[in-house]
């Protein structure tokens, strides 16, 4: 429900459209859920449109994984 309140996936989007990169919205659009709801609300996984991806969270952990063309083995993390 944060999430959705939030509008997280549209301030990323929003963001990446102003030139940001993948990385850097998806920080500034945890950073932005983190001030209206808290820490441990909100993850997020964001990809541009050169492929590249960018992953954030203000809780605990996040489950995540993501392979691309540009690497060489999957980076598959659950914590920092």
């Amino acid at each position: 429900e944060f999430i959705v309140r939030s509008l997280l996936s549209k301030t990323a989007i929003d963001l990446m459209s102003l030139g940001l990169n993948a990385e850097l919205a998806c920080s500034t659009a945890i950073r932005k859920a983190t001030i209206l709801f808290g820490e441990g609300t909100a993850g997020l996984i964001c990809l541009d449109i050169y492929g590249y991806v960018g992953m954030d969270y203000n809780t605990e952990g996040m489950a995540r994984g993501v392979m691309s063309s540009y690497m060489s083995k999957p980076l598959v993390k659950i914590f920092r």
